[in-house]
């Protein structure tokens, strides 16, 4: 085994233990690789950041901010308020599961 695919691996290891402990936000954690990548020689500036401006990465961003918003309990109070007249045990989460399934299939 060569060095940098040691480096890769104790980058990628680094990688997954931040995402699935949350210590960091996911967005430090995935520079903080990018970066390291670029200081240890594996890959050049310009390959190490270009995933950042594909369309895939500027398409999935703003549906991330969405999905959370809809997510957050708060913000299903402004939905309660605003649009539908949700009980206040917390059933309209059910119905955004509900609505979204039925969305779904057909």
């Amino acid at each position: 085994m060569s060095i940098q695919l040691i480096i890769t691996l104790c980058i990628l290891v680094f990688l997954v233990v931040m995402l699935l402990t949350n210590k960091l936000p996911y967005g430090v954690s995935a520079m903080i690789c990018c970066v390291l990548f670029v200081l240890f020689g594996i890959l050049d500036l310009q390959t190490a950041f270009s995933g950042l401006s594909s369309s895939t990465t500027l398409m999935i961003a703003p549906m991330i901010v969405v999905a959370s918003a809809l997510g957050n309990p708060a913000g299903s109070g402004h939905l309660r308020h605003y649009h539908y007249p949700f009980p206040a045990d917390g059933s309209d989460r059910m119905y955004f599961r509900y609505a979204s399934v039925s969305a779904d299939s057909g």
